[in-house]
């Protein structure tokens, strides 16, 4: 119970009548103000933490915007990782993501929830609910997505949530244990509309590791992000490992 205390912690959730009826378009995704070619190179800067010492190790993630379709966007993630004098280049993957921010793949199933209002930077927001499920091996994935049309940066909070298969003997209908989950919110928004910058607060809980990243993003960089510092606690509340990302490089295109 305590770590629902802590991601449901500030957040107000109240019945409301729909806030909207249309779908989000590629104007409201952090790449689809950009034109294919646009791309952005991330560093992160990892350490992690045991008895015998700190390791350090270098990430760096290229990614390029490859085209914008009716129902989402195509990206190309290039990753490689330095740890002292060598390094591991990934190779390059092709990943398509719908207007929600959500990877694109079979066996989804996607329903509409029960609109709610949230609580934001102080401001009452009408949302809409989308909901993600999908089998995977060991359990189910249940995705849920707050999200409007008309308030910036349009997803608004985003709750992951992986179930282990019900035990055998369980009641129809029971649902499995919680492996692991994560709740990803806005914290506060400012600047003018041309210029917004926003930040957004992540907490994971897997086992007895606990996650917590913060984001700094912008609306004229593609793909929005421009920092980030995470940390990792045990069961203890030790720290087992920390990194910090920041925005090495960019270029973006935009039609005339």
């Amino acid at each position: 119970m305590r770590y629902f205390n802590i991601l449901f912690a500030g957040l107000v959730l109240c019945s409301s009548a729909a806030a909207n009826t249309e779908p989000l378009t590629e104007k409201e995704h952090p790449w689809g103000l950009f034109d294919p070619g646009s791309m952005t190179i991330m560093q992160t800067s990892v350490t992690f933490r045991s008895a015998e010492g700190a390791v350090m190790s270098i990430q760096k993630m290229e990614t390029t915007l490859v085209s914008t379709g009716n129902d989402g966007i195509t990206l190309q993630e290039a990753e490689s990782i330095e740890m002292g004098s060598r390094t591991v280049a990934k190779e390059p993957q092709i990943k398509r993501y719908d207007f929600w921010q959500e990877l694109i793949s079979d066996g989804v199933r996607i329903k509409a929830g029960t609109p709610v209002k949230l609580i934001i930077d102080k401001r009452t927001v009408p949302c809409e609910v989308r909901i993600y499920e999908q089998d995977v091996p060991g359990g189910t994935k249940t995705t849920t997505v707050w999200w409007s049309l008309h308030f910036f940066p349009h997803v608004l909070r985003t709750e992951r949530v992986l179930r282990s298969v019900p035990a055998t003997d369980a009641a129809p209908g029971t649902p499995g244990e919680v492996v692991s989950q994560s709740v990803t919110a806005v914290l506060d928004i400012s600047g003018s509309r041309s210029k917004r910058s926003y930040k957004l607060q992540t907490t994971e809980r897997s086992g007895q590791i606990t996650k917590q990243t913060e984001m700094v993003c912008s609306r004229n960089i593609p793909g929005g992000i421009l920092s980030a510092s995470a940390r990792e606690t045990d069961g203890s509340g030790k720290e087992i490992r920390s990194s910090i990302t920041y925005l090495t490089r960019y270029k973006y295109k935009t039609s005339p």
